[in-house]
């Protein structure tokens, strides 16, 4: 019988300021990837950007009454996108501003990522 002052381990909340201390510029590159990872990691958030969470289809079929098959929004991409656009966020807040310059285009988390590695 399990001790019952002992309770389920719940992550703490973490917050990317508090993990991600330094901002990415052209010599810390190293450093602030392992600070980075960790804490993407930490969140279940880490796919974004490696890119084993991948997108789900924009939309889906649908069925409708005269038989047609319409294209409907995916409510899965729609929650996709939005986690991906609040890791792309903590990417560029924590960016140098000539750093920032060089991915701000880029539409997805895991393009900003590879961008970053690349240069």
């Amino acid at each position: 019988m399990m001790d019952q002052s002992i309770q389920l381990y719940s992550p703490p909340v973490l917050h990317i300021s508090n993990c991600v201390t330094v901002k990415l510029n052209e010599q810390n590159y190293s450093l602030w990837k392992t600070q980075f990872e960790s804490f993407l990691s930490g969140q279940n958030l880490l796919g974004f950007v490696n890119g084993s969470l991948k997108p789900p289809l924009a939309t889906t079929p649908f069925n409708n009454i005269d038989g047609l098959t319409t294209e409907v929004p995916n409510p899965e991409y729609h929650t996709w996108n939005r986690s991906d656009q609040v890791v792309r966020a903590w990417l560029l807040g924590s960016l140098n501003e000539d750093i920032m310059r060089e991915v701000v285009n880029y539409a997805t988390s895991y393009q900003v990522w590879n961008a970053l590695a690349q240069h």
